[in-house]
């Protein structure tokens, strides 16, 4: 019965949210692995969550991809992405694909994100509403940049995914 109670207890939970009803990424420290480009890198996820847009989890040059993992998969039925307070162009142009095949990104957003800082909702089609391994977040137009220092930077303050994450059977 210990050993029972000690299993249960150190289970976590496959599909938590957060109080949004999005799903909260960052509840175990293994439920995502993140690239950049496609280099594996740590982006601090935990800041793309804190409800904090003037947070944010690196400046980055290259498209953000979250791995769920080979045993799990989410299925999302739309996105909120909000600009980090300041630099909202450095997220405007943005695109989220998804990976299911192994062969292809599947283009999931109908609309890119405007010039704004307030939070963006992007519904996902019924038609691809499947179970992705991979979410990349790209910017796939843009804008000039305010500080010809930093060209090409991407950074976003929120990324919320609705739908839910699923445990592949074999």
């Amino acid at each position: 019965m210990a050993a029972y109670c000690t299993t249960i207890q150190a289970a976590e939970l496959i599909n938590p949210t957060l109080s949004d009803g999005s799903l909260n990424y960052v509840a175990s420290p293994d439920m995502v692995t993140t690239y950049v480009g496609d280099q594996q890198r740590t982006i601090n996820l935990t800041r793309l969550l804190d409800d904090d847009p003037g947070s944010t989890n690196g400046d980055f040059k290259a498209p953000q991809i979250f791995d769920f993992g080979p045993d799990f998969r989410v299925r999302p039925t739309s996105f909120m992405i909000q600009a980090r307070t300041g630099f909202p162009h450095r997220s405007q142009g943005t695109n989220v694909y998804g990976f299911l095949d192994g062969k292809a990104w599947t283009k999931l957003t109908e609309h890119m994100t405007d010039c704004v800082t307030m939070p963006q909702t992007f519904p996902i089609g019924k038609d691809k509403q499947a179970a992705y391994r991979y979410l990349k977040f790209q910017v796939d137009e843009p804008v000039l940049p305010t500080d010809p220092a930093y060209p090409g930077v991407i950074d976003y303050g929120e990324i919320h995914v609705f739908g839910e994450r699923t445990l592949m059977t074999k």
